[in-house]
């Protein structure tokens, strides 16, 4: 089993640079979300009769995009 996001459908899968080292931004988190599913896909291509899944977890509240704020806690 492997973890989707939502933030997949902005993603831009570039062959050229699968390590992303010419270009880093906040989308290559969702490059690799979109690698999750079509790895997923792959690996259930082969054996259908076995399952393969990819989810989305859901909406959770960590944090992850507010910026830094010295001296706060976590």
């Amino acid at each position: 089993m492997t973890i989707a996001s939502g933030v997949h459908q902005s993603a831009r899968l570039s062959l050229d640079d699968l390590q992303s080292e010419r270009s880093y931004s906040a989308r290559v988190y969702g490059t690799s979300k979109l690698c999750n599913i079509l790895f997923t896909r792959e690996l259930a291509r082969p054996a259908p009769e076995l399952s393969a899944n990819c989810f989305h977890p859901g909406v959770v509240r960590t944090g992850f995009r507010v910026p830094f704020r010295a001296g706060r806690d976590g």
